[in-house]
């Protein structure tokens, strides 16, 4: 399993295996996405033209913190990242391939 915190937009992810899910801990963060078609993206490679990327798309319902998207394969071994989007602009995102940031 993964997880890590989008400090700046107040966005958790946890990757475990084919299922990412995705909570908005802010109020900015809930504005952000409730509501809202958002895509969520998770990649192996940081180029565009290497690795594998999988996606999944849902309406983020209404009164909701968390959504759960569910890929059609595990790259969960080997993901780089992991973003959401609404309407191709991004929301948030996460590198995993990173240990995460300690708190100063």
């Amino acid at each position: 399993m993964h997880r890590r915190v989008d400090r700046e937009r107040g966005v958790r992810f946890t990757l475990d295996g084919r299922v990412l899910t995705v909570k908005a801990l802010t109020a900015a963060a809930r504005g952000m996405v409730v509501g809202r078609r958002i895509d969520a993206i998770c990649a192996t490679a940081w180029r565009r033209d290497r690795g594998r990327k999988v996606r999944d798309v849902l309406d983020w319902p209404e009164g909701q913190d968390r959504v759960s998207f569910t890929f059609k394969r595990d790259i969960s071994a080997n993901v780089k990242w992991c973003l959401i989007e609404d309407g191709g602009a991004d929301v948030a995102g996460v590198d995993f391939a990173r240990p995460p940031r300690m708190p100063s």
